[in-house]
């Protein structure tokens, strides 16, 4: 970690103990990667590091940036005209930038997978080693980082799953097959079962799929034919193949805005579709270590010129948050658990013991977890600091906490390490069981660590409803909660999309066109719910995919049987734990008030 204990005076200066630890990582190395978890962060750490050093020593590498501008930043790097690249996941995989001499990792990587492909980035050469160091920015990252460390020594990656029955990539296929040959119903099952992701697949399932695709229902575009009689599954005039060359794969349009120079006409990158409303003619943003200044809006694209030497905002890109695994999180919790029992070891005696037994588990976490002395001498005071507040939330410890904050909310929070999407199930089929109880809807917040309720009101007899989610009932309350909720839509319209129910084009379609089309589809769907394949998928990608349902069944399950206990604690301020939710609730309560105030002026 960068050094804690420095107080910043400014805002600039927040970012002085990172920086200043990067630089000293950095040393005696003549190219290094360092990897980020999102564009906008690759964009300010980039531009403060150039501050810092005070010459361009790195350059931005993300998604967002044209193709022919990440190949250069490659370009240089490899030629040793750039020492370091900040970069998302856009430099993980199979790109040679030369050899790396070191890859720093800025909190953590969310996965061991992903964490091996970027530090194995360095050290491609015969007999040497990769070097990598994790860098966190919190000290509430930390079991997650010492677990994760671990697992990356070991070479100790995540079960790969293997999608199973999608229908939108299946409905791809047949209408590109479909596009070259006629094929009988016969033959196009039995192509289709050979697949290990559709062996099992129920014919019924396959031919509901025709249905929709050959114009079955008024409101879906037909996109090849089906003659019942004889079971031929043909090509629909030109529709099938412009549809199938048009919509070839499965990334949704993002609805983001392209950058070109309003000279060259030179593809610079991409926006996004909020940053761009709320951005005027003339306003500087920084996109690719460079500062540009909009010149033209237009409705499909943005035209920009180079502003040297301004003060240039950096942008924003939605939607870019990863979440961690049910299994990195039991593993997490069972960090926690054997980080009490050592330190409980060194309660009893005197002080001198209790330091004694604090520097053999900093010796152990250097040796098993690679931290370093300052990390694990935080990790430490944090877990003691969470323990004297309330409890520790283990692997077989949740805790729900709450408290009363100054304005005389109560916030309930459950405690936990079982990421956000097992969480997010959770806190919708919590909320699905308050409906019943309260006349408005309260506030909630699903995290990787816990989910947050926040009320005006509080009975510590309302706890019972938690407890009444259980194994048997959680499938049907998130079914119930999800029917309304803008999961199905998001789910639905991506899966439309993909199916090629939806059309694309070459051209950028705003993302509030796309939205419409879908819901219009989805209002058309929901007569024939029982029947229409994407809607089911819908729903199974909203449970399984968005949410974790089967896990979530499993920690009740634990509950119930008694391996999971549930402690209740009453404090008169948030734990250390607790405190992460913070940020969230408080930004929440300053947009609504930015909101409700320009509403009242409007009127």
């Amino acid at each position: 970690m960068p050094d804690p204990s420095r107080v910043a005076s400014s805002r600039e200066q927040v970012w002085l103990p990172l920086l200043d630890r990067i630089v000293e990582l950095m040393e005696g190395c003549r190219s290094v990667l360092l990897f980020v978890g999102s564009r906008r962060l690759c964009e300010r750490l980039c531009l403060r590091l150039n501050d810092h050093v005070g010459y361009e020593m790195s350059r931005t590498h993300h998604g967002s940036m044209s193709r022919e501008r990440r190949l250069e930043v490659e370009r240089l790097l490899k030629a040793g005209e750039l020492r370091c690249i900040v970069a998302t996941s856009s430099l993980e995989l199979g790109i040679d930038v030369g050899h790396v001499d070191l890859v720093i990792q800025i909190d953590s990587p969310i996965s061991a997978a992903s964490g091996i492909q970027r530090i194995g980035r360095a050290g491609h050469a015969v007999g040497e080693t990769s070097r990598g160091v994790i860098l966190s920015r919190q000290k509430g990252n930390l079991p997650e980082i010492a677990v994760l460390s671990r697992q990356i020594a070991a070479r100790d990656i995540e079960e790969i799953r293997v999608p199973r029955q999608a229908m939108d990539v299946l409905s791809q296929q047949i209408v590109a097959m479909a596009a070259m040959n006629d094929w009988s119903l016969a033959e196009l099952y039995g192509l289709i079962v050979r697949s290990d992701s559709y062996f099992d697949l129920p014919r019924e399932r396959l031919e509901e799929l025709l249905q929709v695709l050959s114009g079955f229902y008024p409101f879906a575009r037909p996109l090849l034919e089906w003659d019942r009689e004889d079971g031929t599954v043909r090509r629909k005039g030109g529709a099938s193949a412009m549809a199938a060359i048009v919509g070839a794969g499965t990334i949704p349009q993002s609805g983001g805005y392209p950058v070109h120079h309003l000279d060259s006409r030179v593809h610079l990158g991409e926006l996004d579709e909020e940053f761009i409303q709320e951005s005027r003619v003339g306003d500087v943003f920084q996109l690719g270590t460079s500062s540009w200044i909009i010149r033209d809006i237009r409705k499909d694209r943005v035209y920009v010129s180079e502003a040297a030497n301004r003060f240039s905002e950096v942008p924003f890109w939605r939607n870019e948050s990863g979440s961690r695994s049910y299994e990195l999180g039991a593993r997490i919790g069972a960090f926690l658990r054997e980080m009490t029992d050592r330190l409980a070891s060194g309660h009893s005696v005197t002080e001198d013991n209790t330091r004694s037994v604090e520097e053999e588990i900093m010796s152990f976490l250097a040796e098993r977890y690679g931290m370093d002395a300052d990390s694990a001498d935080l990790l430490i005071g944090t877990i003691r600091s969470q323990s004297q507040a309330s409890e520790l939330p283990t692997d077989r410890r949740i805790v729900i906490e709450t408290y009363k904050d100054l304005t005389n909310q109560t916030h309930v929070i459950v405690l936990n390490h079982f990421g956000r999407r097992v969480n997010r199930a959770w806190q919708l089929a919590i909320e699905r069981q308050f409906e019943q109880l309260l006349p408005y809807r309260m506030y909630g917040n699903a995290k990787d660590d816990g989910i947050e309720f926040v009320l005006p009101e509080w009975d510590a007899s309302w706890l019972r409803t938690i407890s009444q989610v259980t194994p048997s009932n959680v499938e049907s309350l998130l079914t119930e909660a999800i029917a309304g909720s803008p999961f199905l839509a998001v789910a639905f319209r991506r899966i439309a999309e993909t199916a090629l129910l939806l059309s694309r084009s070459f051209t950028r379609t705003p993302l509030w066109q796309q939205r419409l089309r879908s819901e219009e589809l989805l209002r058309d769907a929901m007569p024939y719910a029982e029947r229409f394949p994407y809607l089911r998928e819908a729903m199974k990608v909203c449970l399984y995919e968005y949410l974790d349902c089967d896990r979530l069944k499993r920690v009740l399950e634990n509950i119930r049987d008694g391996e999971i206990e549930v402690v209740v604690r009453e404090t008169g301020h948030p734990s250390p734990f607790a405190s992460k939710f913070l940020a969230d609730y408080v930004n929440m309560r300053i947009y609504e008030e930015t909101a409700s105030t320009k509403r009242s002026s409007f009127n």
